[in-house]
């Protein structure tokens, strides 16, 4: 079973190197990537993914934040 994954954070670059560190893991299907924390939500909230990886330091809300809201 492949597993589906969100990944959020500002940033590109990291936003980039978390998905392709994350694409080579034989257990994760698919990959969705947000940089921006409130709409990574409204995706999570429909979608339900097994899995979510977020920045801590994010403009707007940060990580724990973010958490908080589940």
């Amino acid at each position: 079973m492949k597993l589906e994954l969100v990944i959020v954070d500002e940033s590109h670059l990291w936003l980039s190197l978390a998905e392709k560190l994350a694409a080579s893991h034989p257990l994760v299907g698919k990959i969705t990537t947000f940089d921006d924390s409130y709409d990574a939500w409204v995706h999570i909230q429909i979608n339900k993914p097994q899995f979510v990886i977020s920045d801590i330091e994010m403009p707007g809300m940060n990580g724990l934040s973010f958490l908080e809201m589940f």
